[in-house]
């Protein structure tokens, strides 16, 4: 299996259903802060402006001094989704372990309410 970083088109397990990128491109980024330092990461997190925006973006806060930011794009970059842009790694000093990042795009016809 390929790495969950990977920009790549997904790839799909035997019997399933193509999920073949055609919806909106959502980028997940979460991180976790050394014990204490919760509120740092977060206010870092927020302050990282990306160019161009994103059509939607929400951030999060989970236990485990964890933030989690979450952005949603409607266009994608000339040269594709890979070139959309993502929120960098903040200073070695502020996390607990590496940032997590992954790409996900949502399946047309699967959207509720």
């Amino acid at each position: 299996m390929s790495d969950p970083t990977d920009a790549d088109t997904p790839e799909v397990a035997a019997g399933e259903p193509d999920a073949t990128p055609t919806g909106t491109p959502t980028l997940m980024w979460e991180a976790r802060a050394v014990p204490g330092r919760a509120g740092e990461l977060l206010d870092w997190a927020r302050s990282r402006p990306l160019d161009p925006p994103p059509t939607r973006r929400e951030t999060f806060v989970a236990p485990g001094d964890r933030v989690l930011v979450i952005t949603w794009w409607d266009t994608v970059p000339e040269g594709g989704a890979g070139e959309i842009p993502e929120i960098p790694s903040p200073d070695e000093e502020l996390l607990a372990r590496p940032v997590h990042r992954w790409r996900f795009t949502r399946v047309e016809g699967d959207r509720t309410g």
